[in-house]
C-alpha cells in the first residue's frame, strides 16, 4: 500500500469534556445525541438549546473545520465529540525495514535485518480483571436486592447506592479501555517513526475467537482485550498519514506459522497452536515459533520490495525499490502528497 497515496483532507474526531451544572437533558440510544453544526461544530457544543452556555475544555491537535458534534454520556461523564475535516497529516518516517508477528505472550516479536526485538503484552484487562469481577458482583448484589424489594424484575427504582456501584464499574472499564489505546497510539506510532517499510500478515480476528465456547473463554477474552484488528487499523492510518511503505502479508498463502524462514519450507506435520517452538525437519533451523513466523515475513517484505514493479516512496520515476532499498535501510525517502481526483 503506498502511504502517499491517499486524500488531501481526513476526517478527525475530537473529544472534550464538558461539566454541566444543573443536570442534562435525556438523549436518545445509548446516551448520544448528534448535533448538526453549520461550519462551527464548537460553537454548537458550548450552546446546547434547552441547556444554556456550556464550559469546554480542549483543543484539537490539528487544526481543521468542524462539521459534526456529538454529546456522549460515559461512565457518569458528558463529551462532546467533535469531527473536524483536516488537511493531510504529515507524519515522520523512519528509514528502517521491519516486519512484525502479533501475539499474546509478547505483543509484537519485530524483525529486522540486524535481528529480532519483542514488545511486551501490558494486558490491562487481566491486570483490572479481580477487580472487575469485585465491581461487577458487587453491581450484580445490589440489583437482585433492588428486584426482591419492589417485586418488580424491571422498572424498579435504583438506589445512589446501585447507581454508584455502577459508575464504579463503568469508571474502571473506560480506564482498561484508555491504557490499551494509550498504549497502542504510542506503540505504532513508535513503529512508523522507524520503519519506512513495515509488514505483518492478515489477521482474521473473527475467526480466531470463533467457538470453543467455556473451554476458550479465556483465550477469546486475551484475544479481544489485545485488539488486533484496532492496532493495525491504527498502523495503516499512521503510515498513510508518513507516506510509509505497509503491507499485510496474505496469512492462508504465505502461512508465516507454519514455513520456515531459513529455508522456506512448509512442515510435514502441521503445527498446533500449542507448538510454541519451531524446529525445521528439512533444514534444522531451530527458533521460537513468533520469532520465526516475523522473521518469514520480513523475508517476503524483503523480495517484494526487491520485485516489485511499482515505485516505492521517494523513489525517482525510474528507479525500482531495490536501488532505493539496500541493507535494510532506504537510501532516499522524499514526502510527497498526490492529489486523487
Amino acid at each position: 500500500m503506498r502511504g502517499d497515496e491517499r486524500r488531501n483532507t481526513s476526517v478527525r474526531s475530537l473529544v472534550i469534556s464538558i461539566s454541566i451544572r444543573g443536570g442534562f437533558p435525556e438523549w436518545g440510544h445509548r446516551n448520544t445525541t448528534r448535533l448538526p453544526a453549520s461550519g462551527d461544530a464548537l460553537h454548537v457544543a458550548r450552546h446546547l438549546q434547552g441547556v444554556g452556555q456550556v464550559p469546554v475544555c480542549g483543543k484539537a491537535k490539528t487544526p481543521g473545520v468542524p462539521k459534526t458534534c456529538e454529546i456522549l454520556h460515559t461512565a457518569g461523564k458528558w463529551y462532546a465529540s467533535v469531527t473536524l475535516e483536516v488537511d493531510a497529516v504529515h507524519r515522520e518516517r523512519g528509514t528502517e525495514i521491519g516486519a512484525f508477528d502479533w501475539g499474546l505472550k509478547e505483543f509484537l516479536t519485530i524483525a529486522t535485518p540486524q535481528g529480532v526485538e519483542t514488545v511486551a503484552n501490558p494486558r490491562h484487562l487481566r491486570n483490572q480483571l479481580a477487580e472487575l469481577k469485585r465491581l461487577g458482583q458487587e453491581v450484580s448484589g445490589k440489583i437482585r436486592m433492588a428486584q426482591q424489594l419492589s417485586g418488580r424484575r424491571w422498572g424498579f427504582p435504583v438506589s445512589s447506592n446501585l447507581r454508584r456501584a455502577i459508575q464504579h464499574l463503568a469508571r474502571l472499564h473506560v480506564k482498561v479501555a484508555r491504557q490499551r489505546k494509550d498504549f497502542m497510539h504510542q506503540t505504532s506510532a513508535g513503529l512508523v517513526k522507524r520503519f519506512g517499510a513495515i509488514a505483518t500478515e492478515t489477521l482474521a480476528v473473527k475467526n480466531m475467537v470463533h467457538g470453543g465456547g467455556a473451554r476458550n473463554k479465556g483465550l477469546n477474552r486475551e484475544i479481544h482485550a489485545a485488539a488486533p484488528a484496532t492496532f493495525l487499523k491504527m498502523i495503516r492510518t499512521k503510515a498513510e498519514e508518513a507516506g510509509s511503505w505497509y503491507e499485510e502479508a496474505p496469512a492462508r498463502e504465505i502461512k508465516p506459522t507454519q514455513r520456515c524462514h531459513a529455508c522456506w519450507k512448509l512442515p510435514d506435520e502441521k503445527k498446533t497452536i500449542s507448538d510454541r517452538e519451531h524446529q525445521c525437519p528439512h533444514c534444522g533451523a531451530a527458533c521460537g515459533r513468533d520469532e520465526n513466523a516475523a522473521l518469514v515475513l520480513l523475508r517476503w517484505l524483503e523480495t517484494k520490495l526487491a520485485g516489485a514493479s511499482s515505485p516505492m516512496p521517494g523513489a525517482s520515476p525510474g528507479r525500482e525499490p531495490s536501488e532505493v532499498w539496500s541493507g535494510g535501510r532506504f537510501t532516499a525517502l522524499k514526502h510527497e502528497t498526490h492529489t486523487i481526483p
